[in-house]
Order: C-alpha cells, then sequence, then structure tokens
C-alpha cells in the first residue's frame, strides 16, 4: 500500500503525467459541528480520491469517516468496514452548464450496492 501511494504522489509531482495522462488527485473534508438543540458535538472526516481520465470526465470514491460523537470513536470507526460513494461526471466542453452524473455505493459490512443514480444537473 505504501509503495502504491508512493507510486502516485511520484507521477502526480512529475511534468509528463501532466501533459496528457490522467489527472489524480486526494483530499478530503473534515466537518467539526454542533448541533444546538441537540447539545451533540460531532467530527467527522470524508477522504477522496479523484481521476480525471478525460478532459470532461472525473470519476470520485469516497467514505465518510467518524472520528468523534461526544467521545472519540475513531476505534469504533475503524472496527466496521466502510461504505464507499463512487460517482462519475461529465462535463461536454460548449456546455458547462449542464453535467451529467451517475453514482452509487457500496458497503463492504453488509456486501451490498446502493441505489444507482443517473441524472444531468443543469446550471444557470
Amino acid at each position: 500500500m505504501k509503495l502504491a501511494l508512493a507510486t502516485v504522489a511520484t507521477l502526480a509531482t512529475t511534468s509528463a503525467w501532466a501533459d496528457g495522462l490522467p489527472t489524480i488527485s486526494f483530499g478530503g473534508d473534515l466537518d467539526a459541528n454542533y448541533a444546538t438543540d441537540a447539545e451533540r458535538m460531532t467530527v467527522d472526516i470524508t477522504p477522496e480520491l479523484s481521476i480525471m481520465p478525460l478532459n470532461g470526465l472525473e470519476l470520485e470514491a469516497n467514505t465518510k469517516l467518524a472520528l468523534y460523537d461526544e467521545e472519540v470513536v475513531v476505534s469504533d470507526t475503524l472496527d466496521v468496514l466502510p461504505t464507499i460513494n463512487f460517482e462519475a461526471t461529465y462535463s461536454m466542453s460548449g456546455m458547462d452548464s449542464v453535467e451529467w452524473y451517475a453514482k452509487t455505493s457500496y458497503n463492504f459490512e453488509s456486501s451490498e450496492r446502493g441505489e444507482i443514480h443517473v441524472g444531468a444537473t443543469f446550471s444557470f
């Protein structure tokens, strides 16, 4: 796993990779939330991997992991297999206001695929 991450990091930083080959990015969101009525503090992290193999096409995978829910729950989160969300979006050149998408999820704990959604978003 470490070798794979090191290889991806090396390829992503070379100029040859940027010249016509797929773009790979890794990031995420950290959400710290306090619900005032329930008086409940939660912290979640959502790591995300994104690949752009073609101009206009983006493939994403992410999962939400709980870090804190009134107490540290990282060990509980790691005891359960994750649900991975997958999404593909496509924007055609000349039609920047329309984005086509397909998305689903897969729960590794229950070995079940989520509902598949296919559609288009029109931005104005």
